[in-house]
């Protein structure tokens, strides 16, 4: 057994000290890398060899290498220091847990166009609260509130919300996106069984729009054809420029793209278009005072929305440019 003077000598730094020497092959540079004068970095070397018994290192004119000593203690300072950053990970989790952090789950479009601009404002305001924004479908984040693993969702509605507490949180519309040189590019506007004769690209995951799509094509007795699916509306309208079919995006998703190039959006003449995203708690009571914050200015974005702040309508001019078109670069 070590004497307890060894263990005294075995602290981070001179263990940081170790590694850098041996990786930089000089006493000089490795004390430099650390931060550490030469004449303490030698000192708490020596001390260290001292108290071992043994030397760590072969000092030579060209540098320094590691004694069989010397590798069996870098072999074990390396699992203490990386025992030391699992530490600090695992205290910085506390204390992000302690710093009043919201979990919230949202779907893609409302992460596209409306959250992170309102959790920026909200954040601006709440300089201790931190949240952490996971994207999922709007099923999805239906079952993470029922299953607590967030304490906020925000969905697009599809008229069930279990026994969940939902809040208006804005309005959008979908339209479709198509190459400018397709032939429905100058219709300006089509309901979606016009365009059902085309290859559809759709998002990963994205229940609302699929199901709704799916539904549509249903009631019009045509098949969906979904030729390929994508993690993204950008990735989706640059896969309808490359020509490989037509999609449905948000508007605001399709306004915000810019600047444009080859894409037109069609209105759409169906009710569904036009969606309702919602946000949605288990029980608002419940919720913690951060929480509690973040759910009342979410809510609070809907009567901004209702002032007309957020939503263009489709179909409004853009200055300089045709209103459906978009050329993204």
């Amino acid at each position: 057994m070590y004497p307890i003077s060894l263990l005294h000598h075995l602290d981070l730094t001179t263990l940081k000290l170790l590694l850098s020497i041996s990786e930089e092959g000089n006493l000089t540079r490795g004390a430099r890398r650390e931060s550490i004068a030469i004449s303490a970095a030698s000192k708490r070397l020596l001390g260290l060899e001292q108290a071992i018994g043994l030397p760590l290192f072969i000092r030579k004119s060209k540098g320094m290498t590691l004694t069989a000593a010397g590798e069996t203690l870098l072999d074990h300072a390396r699992q203490m220091l990386q025992g030391a950053q699992r530490i600090h990970a695992a205290l910085m989790e506390h204390a992000r847990q302690a710093q009043d952090c919201v979990r919230v789950a949202a779907n893609p479009s409302s992460i596209a166009q409306f959250v992170p601009d309102d959790v920026s404002h909200f954040l601006n305001a709440h300089k201790r609260i931190c949240v952490d924004l996971q994207e999922d479908s709007s099923l999805n984040v239906l079952q993470a509130i029922e299953a607590g693993r967030a304490d906020i969702g925000v969905y697009a509605d599809n008229g069930v919300a279990h026994d969940l507490y939902c809040e208006p949180y804005r309005q959008d519309r979908l339209i479709m996106v198509v190459h400018h040189k397709h032939p429905l590019a100058p219709r300006g506007q089509i309901s979606f069984e016009e365009s059902l004769d085309n290859h559809h690209i759709g998002l990963h995951g994205n229940d609302w729009i699929l199901n709704h799509a799916m539904k549509s094509s249903l009631e019009a007795g045509k098949p969906l054809d979904i030729q390929t699916q994508v993690p993204s509306f950008e990735v989706l309208c640059r896969m309808v420029q490359a020509g490989v079919g037509v999609g449905l995006i948000p508007y605001q998703v399709f306004k915000s793209l810019g600047p444009p190039k080859n894409l037109v959006s069609l209105d759409l003449r169906d009710e569904w278009a036009t969606r309702h995203l919602k946000v949605v708690v288990r029980n608002p009571r419940h919720l913690s005072p951060a929480a509690g914050k973040l759910f009342t200015h979410l809510t609070q974005a809907n009567n901004e929305q209702r002032a007309g702040v957020w939503l263009a309508r489709p179909g409004e001019r853009v200055a300089g440019g045709n209103p459906h078109q978009l050329f993204m670069s």
